[in-house]
């Protein structure tokens, strides 16, 4: 099912999608976007703390997916081996490996912490997002099942780091007693 879902993304593809899968997948290594739109944030004093929060879950993500994961499994990329006809369209062409993907994970990380920043551009954050895990594929490094253990993993480090709620579900204190000096 995995090689077979794979050839059929990676083999459906356009010559003007191609450059512009391209530059996507690029976006995403070691989550570039992602920390550059948090360091954006860290511009704004409001958004300082939950732009350090989005660093912070980012950074967790990449060290559990990199330093771990990808070590423990070890799988190899669909052009290695030749499990699959891959059309690998990335270069160079990454040499670590396969399983789970990063720029997934990470994708899930950026895309949800931001959107604690900016809700308004929820729905672009998760399009970006959803486009680099979706890249992978399409440039012909990462199998279906890599990309969503990253997206997965991703959501596990995040709700892991940010608490697992958004801060607009916190329980806020009621108003102060009839007669309180209280003064918020």
């Amino acid at each position: 099912m995995d090689a077979a879902l794979f050839r059929l993304i990676n083999g459906a593809h356009a010559a003007v999608a191609d450059p512009v899968m391209v530059v996507i997948t690029w976006l995403g290594v070691g989550a570039a976007v992602w920390f550059a739109l948090a360091l954006v944030a860290m511009t704004r004093p409001r958004h300082r703390a939950a732009a350090g929060r989005a660093i912070l879950a980012l950074a967790v993500t990449l060290a559990a997916n990199d330093q771990i994961v990808k070590r423990v499994v070890d799988r190899p990329r669909p052009f290695i081996g030749q499990v699959v006809d891959a059309r690998v369209i990335q270069r160079p062409r990454p040499t670590t490996s396969s399983f789970p993907s990063g720029h997934s994970a990470s994708a899930v990380v950026g895309a949800v912490s931001l959107a604690r920043v900016w809700p308004q551009a929820r729905w672009a954050l998760a399009i970006l997002g959803a486009l680099i895990a979706y890249s992978r594929i399409y440039v012909g490094v990462h199998y279906p099942s890599d990309v969503l253990a990253g997206l997965l993993l991703g959501a596990a480090c995040v709700w892991l780091v940010l608490g697992g709620r958004h801060p607009s579900t916190w329980s806020r204190p009621g108003p102060p007693p009839p007669g309180s000096r209280y003064v918020p």
